[in-house]
């Protein structure tokens, strides 16, 4: 991590917050994605999609608690999550958070398959989108945290390799305001 900005090493997933999951999968399955794990939690439902580099967690609930939910519930179908690799989840945490950023959830690990671990955190950004800081330990990836119908990652996508950008759209009059936090927080110019 550069000294006073969160260094982002790579986008590691983008989740999209969805009322309807079978409807939502079939999008991506014609759109050349593969699923290759899915996850069931009390009440909600994910499966992870992969295409060359690329990796897309669609995530449905019914729990009126559940920022899934509440998210769909304020602005229907859309990115709830933009998940980043970072060299250390808690310093990047504390960082943005230094530099004015609200946090979202502080620092968790989680388990997966194989022992697998994964330190995450996340900060609140533009609308309910957050930014999800994650370290994987061990030698884990994100789809040891995919269980149920696991299925072998090709590598090789059909026709999308990696995300090269990322576009928002934000509230009238927000631009200066976000492209200012981007610019402390992360760098970005």
């Amino acid at each position: 991590m550069a000294k006073d900005i969160v260094l982002l090493e790579s986008v590691d997933h983008v989740e999209f917050a969805v009322r309807d999951l079978q409807a939502a999968s079939s999008l991506y399955d014609k759109a050349g994605f593969m699923c290759v794990g899915k996850r069931h939690e009390v009440n909600r439902h994910s499966r992870l999609y992969v295409q060359g580099e690329v990796r897309i967690i669609l995530s449905s609930s019914d729990e009126p608690g559940d920022p899934v939910c509440q998210f769909v519930r304020t602005h229907g179908d859309g990115v709830i999550n933009l998940g980043f690799c970072v060299p250390n989840a808690r310093e990047a945490i504390d960082l943005a958070c230094s530099k004015g950023a609200k946090k979202a959830f502080g620092l968790e690990t989680l388990r997966g398959i194989n022992s697998g671990g994964q330190e995450r955190a996340a900060i609140s950004v533009f609308g309910s989108v957050r930014n999800v800081f994650i370290k994987y330990q061990d030698k884990s990836k994100l789809i040891d945290f995919f269980p149920e119908d696991a299925k072998p990652v090709d590598k090789k996508g059909k026709w999308v390799q990696i995300i090269d950008h990322i576009t928002v759209n934000l509230e009238k009059g927000q631009l200066n305001r976000w492209a200012d936090f981007y610019q402390d927080v992360f760098g970005f110019t």
